[in-house]
């Protein structure tokens, strides 16, 4: 579920000339503190969702949002600083017999998550 924003509680980050300078972190470049969440999504569906309608950022894996990126739902931001890929992995249990069924699973989702 997503749950709508008071737009007019969102605060601006700004800095007045009296302001003091934003905290440096260890390697000596500039940090600056992010305000705490306004939404909390711990479903990948919703957190699309919210992405779409414009609540905000998110990191997902690029194939659920394939659609929405194709479409100019939406777009890719901070492109240079995009994590390393991680690695899918598919587990089914070692005494499982291999149907038909299962087979042709593992096929589909080998074609679709392979990098090739």
């Amino acid at each position: 579920m997503v749950v709508p924003i008071e737009r007019r509680s969102h605060r601006r980050p700004c800095r007045s000339p009296a302001a003091p300078a934003p905290p440096s972190g260890p390697d000596g470049d500039h940090r600056v503190p992010l305000p705490p969440p306004r939404l909390r999504i711990n479903h990948a569906a919703a957190l699309r969702q919210a992405a779409v309608a414009g609540y905000g950022i998110i990191l997902q894996a690029a194939v659920t949002l394939d659609t929405d990126l194709a479409a100019g739902r939406l777009c890719r931001v901070l492109p240079d600083h995009a994590p390393e890929p991680r690695p899918l992995t598919l587990v089914r249990l070692p005494d499982r017999r291999m149907t038909a069924g299962l087979r042709a699973f593992v096929d589909m989702a080998v074609a679709a998550f392979s990098d090739e």
